[in-house]
Parts: C-alpha cells; structure tokens; sequence
C-alpha cells in the first residue's frame, strides 16, 4: 500500500513539473535583413501553427513571446521576399536574411479593366516600375518612358519650364493625322493625363499595344492603351520616404553661329575692321545671342515625402511633392519683373483602402496637380536674328540699328524686338482627381466571384493673369554729325575727316508705344465623371484556371473643345474570357461594344472583338532536360478595333454647318467675301453665312485588323531576356475633316 502512494506522489509530482516546464515562456529576439544587409521594417513575424506574431521596427528588430524555443519554428514573411521557416531549436536570439522573389513571372501586370500574371499575359504589354521612372529625373513623366518600353515613342517640341509633355505613340503613327494617331491614357481606370504626375506616386505604366489587349476598349482602342496605376498602401508598419534631386539642365546641342564679320565679308573695309575690332560696339555691334540671351545651365529640383502601411482592416498611401524649374533665360536687371520662364509644381495623393467587411473593400482616392507658371510676354524670336542688328540693352534702352543701313541686307527681324518688355503672364492650373470603388466578393454563391463599382469625378480649374505692351520704344542709334547734316569733303568721313562728331545719340522711333502695362485676366476649366460597374470570376480548378469579366461603363465630359455647352460622352460594354491549363496553354478572348456621340444613331455602336493564345514550351517535361533556355513562350493574336479621335471636331453626321452673319467690307471685299451688297457702289453690306463643313450619316469610326506574333525567351538563369514581337494592321475607313 505504502509503495501505491508512493507511486502516486511521483507520478503528481512528474505532471506539476511537465506543466510547470510547459507553462515556460522565453522571449526570442531577432533581426531581418534583405541581401544586401540591409534591415527589413515592417516583416511579418509569426509562430507557425498558431495566431501570435509581431512586425520589425524601424531597425528591423522584433520580440516574440514563444512557448517552448526548443520546438518552436518562427515564419518571417515579406512582400517582395521569400517566406521563410526559422527553426529555433532552443535559441534566445536569430538573424534572418530574406530573398527577394527572382521569379518576376509570378508577379502580375496590369491590363485593362485588371491584373493578370505576367507568365500568362498572352497580348502584346510591356510595363516599367516606378524604379525606372525615378532613375531619370524628368519634369514629366512621359519623357522618362523614351528607351523604357518598347513600342512606345515620345516626342517633345519645348523645352520651357512647365511646357515640356511630350506628344506620345504607341507603334508609331497609325492614322493621316498626329492628333489622332494618340493613344488612350487611362490613370486608375480613368481616363486623365499623367505628364505633370510625381513619379513618386506611380506604382507601374503598362503599355497595351495589340488588338487582344486594347478591343475592350473598341472605338477608342485603335492607337494603343497606356494604363498608370498609382501607389497604395500595404499592411505593415508605417513607412516614410523622403527624396530629393538636385539637377542642372542645359541644352543638349548647340550650333554654331557666324560672328559679326564672317557674316558681313560682303561690307567694305572699314565695317569688316570694326566688326573684327569691336570697338564701336553701339554702331557695328557683334552680338552673340545664344550668349547674350541664355544661360549656360539652368537649376531643377524635386522633392517627395510619402507615408504607407497600414493594418489587415486600413491601409493607406499619402505622398506631398514639389518641383521647380527654372528656365535659360537671363534677366534683364532694368525690367522690374523676371524675363525668365519659371515653373512650380505641387503634387499630392491619398489612396485608402478599408476592410469594411471580409468580403468587402472600399477603395478612396484623392489627388491633384496644382501649377504655378510665369512666363514673359512676347510675339516670339522668327527665324533668328543678325549678330549686327542691334547692339541690345544699352542703359535700359532697346537699341535697334537702322534696316538699311547696309545695302541688300534686311534687318528688322530683331529678336528683342518680339521678347523685350513686353510684359508677362502668370497662370496658375488646379486639378484634382477623386476615385471611389467597392469589391464585394461573393465566395457565398460561388469560389472567385465578385462585384466592383467604381465612380470617378475629375475637375480642373486655371486662372491666368496677363500684363501686356504691344510694343516698347525703340532707339535707333546714329553719329551726332550724321543727325546734324554734316556734308563731309572727305569719302570716307569716319577715317579721313577730323571734324566728323562721331559721339553717337539715340532717335526714338516709336514714341507712341505704351508707356505701361495692360492687365486682363483669363480662366478655364473642365470637369468630367466616369462610372463602372462589373461582374469578375476567377477561379482555379485542379490545372485548369478559368477567368471572366462582365463590365459597363460610362463616361461624360463637360466643357469640350467644340460645342462646349454639349457634353462629349462615350458608354461601352466589356466582356473577357481567359482560360490556361497548368500555367502551359493558355487562350484569351475580349470583346467590346461601345458607342460614340460622333456618328449618326444608326451607326453609333459597333462591336469590336479580338482573341489571342499563348504556348509556354519551357512548362513541357522535355524542356526540363535542358539548361540553356530558362523560358520560352510564344504568343499569337488578332483582332478589330476602332479609332474615333477627329481632333475635337465632334458631330460628323449632322447637317451642313455654317458660320453666320459674316460681315465683308468694301476695302476687302475680295480677301474676305462674307457678306454682299447691291449696286455697284454701295457700301452697305448685308451680313451672310458661310458654308463650314459638310455633314455625312454615313461616316463613322475608322477600323484597324491588327495581328501580333511575340516570343518570350530567357536565358542564363534568366539573366538575359529577350522579347521579339511581329505585327501587322490593316486600318481603313481613317477620318479625315
């Protein structure tokens, strides 16, 4: 008996020691780096199996409470990165170094209306990250895209502060006319410029250059699609960025230009000497005027704070931005405002995602653009000007030399003349963008079904203040004895006569000019709404995944360039099927119906489809023998899509325009025949109308059959990576006006 009660005692005393030692806790600390030994803030930490976990510090550092270290696996988790399992076999303390995830086929790209994974893209898209968009410190946006995407091509005509967006295209120009060969912009979703965007804010730029990427878009999807998705946040701690750039600008290349006596060999002797001595400057002045003008550099610079993270319910992005520019022009110290172009920008962005529920999401969107432009007045430079044609500014007086002075040579095209005091213009441009946007998934009725609804309203607002002189006074310079009526002996007066006064003064020639400046004020603005409503399916069955999406949507735009008290408006109906098996064969079809405001009722709506398939034979068992291709795929597709861009002429089918009560005169009566008069020598004219433009109920959008044959290949572990696509369009029916 006494050996039973022993037997018991040990086996409680066993058990309250079991319970004591399970009952244990050792905190376990540790630090995530990424490969380049840099801490990683913000990394999930968690125990496997169960629900505690925290995220690193701003120093990468975590502290995690763990049962029992001995038995205990840690899993360290972060976008981007590889998940990794730490077993901890005991230890009180860790270092973790994550991987980044190589494999960019398994990230997604982003596609009209959607996202799709870039190793079952079977259209014709290329894309750039936001990394690229910062190596190159452009003012606009779309410069920076010029050698980043294949396919797409920009070109810019200015180089002013605040006026440098570029005029983009997407293979080229498809159409008769430049205005309507551009291709849709769409930021969000929606269509609106990103030129003036902060780089900062852009998460990617996909650019959609085949008919199966772009006919979801019908009769606008002719000249290609460039898609800008911005930055949202990501559950985590908050993350701040702050960045600046400092950057000198110059012009790229210069030519060279004749000085005062290359130009003039023609003139006699005594001209060519000064012209070569430069010591009358006044009277034979040799001006350089890229010299006299510009500055041989000019100050940018940019700067961006941005905050993001968030929790699994609330996840935000915030970025403020500011850009200066300042142009080449130097400063004329006797005008008492700047002569030079300046440019200030000011970017913000707010992107909020809510879990509202575990089903549903709502999305909010706030950004703008607010510009402030200062530019100086001016009629323009010509064609260029003569290094004799004036000797410029001398003691705050615009000095011009007489236009015959020298026989057979024209000088009235005196670049100060069209830029000098002439007054200046302020503007400032507000825009502000504002998306909204609920998913609801529907998992209850079936797996991968959900619902969307996006709203959008955009507006856009400038106030331009103008301080004008239609010209300023000029001073024409001349020897005192030349203005006195010295009659010299001699035949060479300036060399030969002593008593010749060659002190020079000034004649004004046009007294009459403003002696002040005008002010007037200008404003525009624009405003727009886009609304979508969609049905999406995308669900995984065993090898098989299947994709589909229903979409309506609906546009208006108030204040058009023509008719704008007529609101421009498009609706459309979308429809995509996608389909692979094992990430190996894969087949798309998309289809649009949508119609345009520019053709007659009957012609209105038009249906565009297209379908494409796509053959990864690096998935295939045989390819998996080899070493040297990493991945190959070939992509074919074809499809309709439809342009209706006219340049903002708007209404082709309607009857015949005309501009009415065109009033002639008599003077002009046969430069300008607008109106009539009877009798001979009347000169009362009856005002008339003119005939603008023919109306035609047959025209409408024009058409292009577009075929796209790609391969994808890589090789070397992927290091090198090629992209080969071969296309052909056949478009008709183009507009013309």
């Amino acid at each position: 008996m006494q050996k039973v009660i022993l037997k018991w005692v040990w086996l409680l005393i066993l058990v309250s020691t079991g319970l004591v030692g399970h009952a244990q806790v050792t905190t376990v600390r540790g630090t995530v780096y990424d490969e380049s030994g840099i801490e990683v803030i913000g990394a999930n930490v968690k125990l496997k199996d169960s629900s505690t976990g925290v995220i690193t510090d701003l120093d990468g550092v975590f502290k995690l409470d763990v049962p029992d270290s001995g038995k205990a696996v840690l899993i360290i988790s972060f976008i981007g990165y590889q998940t990794q399992e730490v077993a901890l076999k005991g230890r009180k303390e860790v270092k973790v170094t994550l991987v980044e995830i190589a494999n960019e086929l398994s990230e997604v790209t982003v596609v009209a209306y959607g996202v799709q994974k870039k190793e079952t893209l079977t259209g014709a898209i290329s894309s750039v990250k936001n990394e690229a968009l910062l190596r190159s410190p452009n003012a606009s946006v779309a410069n920076a895209l010029a050698g980043q995407i294949t396919g797409l091509s920009s070109v810019t005509t200015s180089g002013q502060p605040g006026a440098e967006d570029p005029t983009i295209y997407v293979r080229g120009v498809g159409s008769l006319t430049e205005g309507g060969s551009q291709p849709l912009v769409l930021v969000d979703g929606v269509e609106r410029s990103f030129f003036q965007m902060d780089p900062n804010e852009i998460e990617s730029i996909s650019v959609l250059k085949d008919a199966s990427a772009t006919a979801v878009f019908g009769v606008r999807g002719a000249n290609g699609v460039v898609l800008v998705t911005t930055k949202r946040g990501v559950e985590g701690k908050a993350k701040i960025s702050l960045s600046s750039s400092f950057g000198l600008t110059q012009p790229t290349r210069l030519l060279e230009m004749a000085d005062s006596y290359r130009k003039a060999h023609s003139f006699d002797d005594y001209v060519l000497e000064r012209f070569r001595l430069n010591d009358e400057p006044i009277m034979y002045p040799n001006m350089n005027w890229r010299d006299y003008l510009l500055k041989k550099t000019s100050i940018q610079t940019q700067h961006n704070l941005n905050i993001s993270g968030g929790t699994e319910k609330v996840r935000y992005f915030i970025s403020l931005g500011f850009l200066y520019q300042n142009g080449l022009f130097r400063q004329f110290e006797d005008l008492d405002y700047k002569s030079n172009y300046t440019y200030s920008r000011y970017n913000y962005l707010s992107n909020l995602d809510l879990n509202l529920t575990k089903s549903t999401i709502l999305k909010l969107g706030l950004g703008g653009i607010v510009g402030l432009t200062h530019e100086p007045k001016g009629a323009g430079f010509g064609n260029g000007s003569q290094p004799f044609c004036s000797p410029g500014i001398i003691d705050g007086k615009l000095v011009v030399m007489n236009p015959q002075k020298y026989e057979g040579v024209l000088m009235n095209n005196n670049v100060l003349k069209g830029f000098y005091d002439l007054g200046y213009k302020n503007k400032t441009a507000n825009t502000m963008n504002m998306d909204l946007s609920l998913v609801q998934k529907l998992d209850v009725i079936t797996k991968g079904l959900s619902v969307e609804i996006k709203g959008a309203y955009n507006t856009s607002y400038s106030y331009s203040k103008n301080r004008t002189r239609s010209q300023t006074i000029r001073y024409e310079p001349h020897y005192q004895s030349e203005l006195e009526g010295y009659q010299p002996e001699a035949d060479h007066p300036l060399t030969d006569d002593p008593n010749y006064n060659k002190n020079v003064v000034y004649r004004v020639l046009n007294d009459y000019a403003t002696p002040f400046l005008t002010f007037d004020e200008e404003t525009t603005r624009g405003r727009n709404w886009y609304l979508e409503a969609s049905l999406r399916y995308n669900r995984k069955f065993g090898d098989h995944n299947v994709g589909g999406l229903l979409l309506y949507n609906q546009s208006k735009k108030y204040y058009p360039k023509q008719y704008t008290d007529v609101p421009a408006a498009y609706v459309g109906l979308v429809g995509r099927l996608t389909y692979d098996y094992k990430s190996r064969y894969m087949a798309e079809f998309n289809f649009g119906y949508n119609g345009s405001e520019n053709f007659a009722p009957d012609k209105r709506f038009g249906a565009f489809p297209a379908g494409s398939i796509g053959y990864i034979i690096s998935e295939e068992p045989f390819m998996k023998k080899q070493k040297v291709v990493d991945y190959l795929k070939l992509r074919a597709s074809i499809g309709l899509v439809g342009n209706d861009n006219m340049n903002d002429n708007r209404f082709l089918y309607l009857s015949d325009a005309y501009l009415v009560d065109q009033q002639g005169n008599q003077t002009a009566w046969k430069g300008y025949p607008h109106g009539y008069n009877f009798g001979y020598n009347s000169t009362y004219w009856t005002p008339a109308a003119l005939e603008s433009r023919l109306g035609n109920r047959n025209v409408t959008w024009e058409t292009a059959l577009k075929q796209n044959y790609g391969i994808d290949v890589h090789f070397l572990k992927s290091r090198l990576k090629i992209t080969a696509d071969v296309f052909f369009e056949d478009r008709k029916d183009i507009l013309i006006s």
